[in-house]
Order: C-alpha cells, then sequence, then structure tokens
C-alpha cells in the first residue's frame, strides 16, 4: 500500500482517495494474479521477448559478455533474472491479460449483434445535425464601436440588392478561417466561432441573410445554404469500426469475468502503511523524484 500510494502521489502530485486506493490495490492485485497465471501457462516458455531480455540482461551482468546467446540465457536463467525483471514481469501481464480476453469457443459477430449496438449506442453514434453556410465578417477590432453598425447597413444591403452568397465575404473583413462552411455540426461552429454565435445559428432559416450574430471575433452576416438533420448511420458505413468496438467489448468482459474466477483461488491480504511506510509515501513528493520504495505489502497465497 505504501509503495502504490507513494507512487500515485509522484504521479499526480496529490495524495490517493479511498476510491484512488481500493482502484490501486485491485490493480496490483489483478496484475500479480495474471503474473502467477502466465507463468502457470508456461508463457514465458519460448517466448521471443522474454528470450532477448534474459540475453540482453545476462550479457550486462556477466563477466564474460561475449558468450554465445545460449550460455547467456542458461545464466541469466540461472541468476532467476527471469523472475525478477519488471520488463519481463510487464510483458508476461499484458500476454496473459490478451490469452484470458480470447473466448473458449470463437463466436462470429453477426449485423443482428451490430444493430443491437446501433440501437443500444444511438445516441452516441447518432451522425449530428449540420449546417452548410456563408458568412460576411466584420472585424471587431479594426472596426471598433463602429462594426455592430457597420453590420447592420450592410445587411440591408445584401438584402436590398440580393447579393448571393459567393459574392458577398468580399465586402467584409478578411476571416482567417474562410467564408464557407460545409457540413458544420453543432460542435464545429462552437469550436470556431463560439457556443453563443451556434445558437443563434439554430434559429436562422436558410436562403435569406441573418444577422449580426456576434461571435468572439466580430460581426458576421450569415446565409445558410442547407440544413442536414441527424440522423442514424447505415449499418454498412460503420460496420468495420462497430465489429472492433463490439470485439473489444467481448474482450473486456471476458478478462473480467476470468480474473474474478482466478481470484477466488487466491487469498488475498492487504496490510494497511504503518508509521514508517507513511513517511516514505510524504517523501513521494514531485519535488522529490528519487526514493526508496518499500517492498509491496500485498500477499497473495496459493
Amino acid at each position: 500500500m505504501a509503495q502504490l500510494r507513494a507512487g500515485w502521489v509522484q504521479q499526480t502530485g496529490r495524495p490517493p482517495t479511498a476510491e484512488d486506493d481500493r482502484a490501486l490495490v485491485d490493480k496490483a492485485i489483478e496484475d500479480e494474479i495474471l503474473y502467477r497465471e502466465a507463468l502457470a501457462h508456461g508463457l514465458d516458455r519460448d517466448d521471443a521477448v522474454v528470450r532477448n531480455r534474459l540475453i540482453e540482461l545476462a550479457r550486462f551482468v556477466s563477466e564474460s559478455p561475449d558468450r554465445d546467446e545460449e550460455s547467456l540465457l542458461h545464466e541469466a536463467l540461472a541468476l532467476g533474472l527471469d523472475r525478477s525483471d519488471v520488463v519481463i514481469r510487464r510483458h508476461l501481464i499484458q500476454t496473459m491479460r490478451l490469452f484470458a480476453r480470447q473466448p473458449d469457443v470463437p463466436r462470429p459477430i453477426t449485423d443482428t449483434d451490430l444493430r443491437e449496438v446501433l440501437e443500444r449506442e444511438a445516441d452516441r453514434l447518432r451522425t449530428p445535425a449540420a449546417v452548410t453556410l456563408t458568412h460576411v465578417y466584420l472585424n471587431e477590432s479594426r472596426r471598433g464601436g463602429a462594426a455592430a453598425g457597420d453590420a447592420q447597413t450592410l445587411l440591408a444591403k445584401l438584402r436590398r440588392e440580393r447579393i448571393a452568397p459567393d459574392q458577398a465575404p468580399s465586402l467584409g473583413d478578411p476571416f482567417p478561417v474562410g467564408y464557407r462552411l460545409s457540413h458544420a455540426s453543432d460542435r464545429d461552429l462552437q469550436k470556431t466561432f463560439g457556443a453563443s454565435f451556434a445558437a443563434a445559428v439554430r434559429d436562422v432559416k436558410p436562403a435569406q441573410w441573418a444577422g449580426p450574430i456576434r461571435s468572439s471575433y466580430g460581426e458576421h452576416l450569415v446565409w445558410i445554404e442547407e440544413r442536414f438533420p441527424a440522423r442514424m448511420p447505415v449499418l454498412a458505413s460503420v460496420r468495420p469500426p462497430l465489429v472492433e468496438e463490439l470485439r473489444e467489448a467481448r474482450g473486456q468482459e471476458r478478462l473480467r469475468e476470468r480474473i474474478a474466477e482466478l481470484r477466488k483461488r487466491y487469498t488475498v491480504r492487504v496490510e494497511q502503511p504503518g508509521p514508517a511506510d507513511l513517511a516514505i509515501q510524504r517523501a513521494a513528493a514531485p519535488s522529490s523524484p528519487e526514493f526508496p520504495l518499500p517492498r509491496r505489502q500485498a500477499f497473495l497465497g496459493d
């Protein structure tokens, strides 16, 4: 617990909450179980990453680093480097995590499965309403207090002379992002012009000049060319990402179920930090990145 909390303080600059504590402990226990199960399944044997890492470590610690790879590998195993190296440990945990995600019997993803996802995630997957518009910009920094009045005068001219949208922007000021926005969603408009501008555009009727509408840049006169209602995508157009999403969701579900099953095979005891450990935890402030870590206090017994 002291080590986990110290690492948390180093990364975030603040002490963990009770919820953070639970998450840290659960992750540490999960990793330990997956590591032990990886060894039990022999996932470290004949693994290229493990082999290369052990040879690399043996070259570093050996008195005869120029020996052949098999000799170096045997020396690394004799020294127990395969059980003490953090890189190998992380690799085996990740390998076991991927292994645990695999189904016992592969189940193909059908169109029925995908349509269920479409229906369940309709709010997220729905294509948002959008608009294609042209605007004439009046720069408030350049015009000062006259910008609003100039905009009203120009609006009257645009309406009176029925000036087309492709001709109108030249009557205003240069705008850095361009004068025509195609298929812009409400979020796109908010990102470019601000929330108040996007809200005002929702009430503008197509095929007529409207405004002035104020943005963070200044005043705008707006012509709506076309509105596009929100709609659900056709399944064929989103099949590949939906297949990946569903495959990922199924894998995560299998992983959670199998870790829960594996955890039942172990006795887990989590010891709270004592006074000395708490002192180490306090020393783990961002201003002191180097500090000794106590041995982890979680114990798992088969």
